[in-house]
């Protein structure tokens, strides 16, 4: 029997606006010097607040609202959709983020990962400046942590040796 992967779901931290160290994370890596703007306002009428991404300023490219991806809500739109096993990804900001970000965002994400009896896998966010060394303390391997590399996947400087020895994900126990 085949199974439906969704390999493009978004997430982001359930706390992004309630840690205000990992918010000012988010917020002070966006590259102002090419007109990207962000701002978190109030929802009108709403106890809740929103993130908002402009380029050029005027033109919303993306608004999350506080509160809109939660397990329950992920859940139960798999299970409307005839979704089986989901990947997400962190939208817009994984090219942005620092070492120090990346490794909340992806502490967070496995934890969350975990939770979903199986149904759930990650890709890890990582700093897209590439270094011949992982630095020290920066925490697990991708794969310790719960998280997926794509089996095509090219190191992030094309001076460095492929990784190779990673399945495909079709090749994953859980996805046959």
């Amino acid at each position: 029997m085949s199974k439906i992967v969704d390999s493009n779901m978004h997430w982001l931290p359930g706390d992004l606006f309630s840690d205000k160290d990992l918010l000012n994370g988010f917020l002070d890596c966006v590259p102002r010097q090419y007109g990207v703007h962000t701002r978190v306002e109030q929802i009108e009428g709403k106890d809740l607040r929103q993130l908002i991404i402009e380029q050029p300023k005027g033109y919303q490219n993306l608004n999350y609202a506080e509160g809109q991806y939660t397990l329950e809500s992920q859940l139960a739109d798999m299970e409307k959709a005839g979704v089986d096993h989901v990947i997400f990804r962190l939208p817009v900001w994984q090219e942005w983020l620092d070492l120090e970000t990346c490794k909340k965002v992806n502490d967070r994400m496995a934890e969350y990962v975990k939770r979903s009896d199986g149904k759930m896998s990650a890709l890890a966010v990582v700093p897209p400046l590439g270094h011949r060394r992982r630095p020290a303390g920066s925490g697990p391997l991708p794969e310790q942590a719960g998280f997926s590399r794509r089996p095509d996947s090219r190191p992030l400087r094309p001076d460095l040796p492929r990784r190779s020895g990673l399945s495909p994900l079709s090749q994953l126990s859980q996805f046959t």
